[in-house]
């Protein structure tokens, strides 16, 4: 990443290598069992949460520059003994699925400094999310360096596929979202029964005869 602070080229280069191996630990048969315990926001926890979770936090610290880390397994901040950059992450977001072999990811928000309190999502350094489905992709959000085209928002946003061989490869080198596509896809969808906005949302796409992805 031409032009980006070799600190966080250090520190996505780890959260990738976790993102590489939470793909070999889920392709080898992880345990999908229910471990009996909950996460902070309530919901049941997989030995696949916790061993993920673990991993994550094990490449953070590795990196040498992540001041605190923050999970949706863990109640507390982490301070996995660098300095930099604070991480906040989800280690496989729609593990309640992993036992239809759906796909599933993990998500990271990056922030500088020490802490989260009073920052928002446009003050992070860069983002980025991994897919563990047919084939792993990472897509990550970073800030425009030497030579890069930036979005209208200042970042770059690229997609790369983890090869056979456990290489990262850039797939695409701009992604975006299309102005216009007949695709959606709605996320916590039991709010539709509370929430009469959300739910008359979702019947308008359905009702235009949109695509469920």
């Amino acid at each position: 990443m031409a032009g980006v602070d070799p600190k966080l080229c250090r520190l996505v280069e780890h959260i990738s290598d976790s993102a590489a191996r939470i793909s070999r630990l889920l392709h080898d048969g992880v345990e999908d069992e229910y471990t009996g315990d909950v996460n902070p926001h309530g919901d049941p926890q997989i030995a696949a949460d916790v061993q993920c979770d673990d991993l994550i936090l094990r490449c953070l610290a590795e990196s040498g520059v992540v001041s605190v880390a923050l999970s949706e397994e863990r109640p507390e901040l982490e301070r996995p003994g660098g300095e930099g950059f604070s991480v906040a992450y989800d280690p496989l977001d729609g593990s309640s699925i992993f036992g239809a072999n759906f796909t599933v990811g993990s998500i990271f928000g990056i922030w500088r400094g020490e802490g989260f309190e009073g920052k928002t999502g446009r003050d992070q350094a860069a983002a980025c999310y991994a897919l563990y489905g047919p084939r792993t992709q990472l897509v990550l959000a970073r800030p425009a360096g030497a030579g890069s085209e930036p979005s209208t928002s200042g970042f770059v946003v690229q997609e790369f596929v983890l090869t056979r061989e456990g290489h990262w490869v850039v797939s695409r080198d701009t992604l975006g979202v299309a102005r216009e596509r007949k695709v959606f896809a709605p996320a916590n969808m039991r709010a539709a029964g509370d929430n009469q906005e959300y739910r008359e949302l979702l019947n308008s796409w359905i009702s235009q005869r949109y695509t469920l992805r």
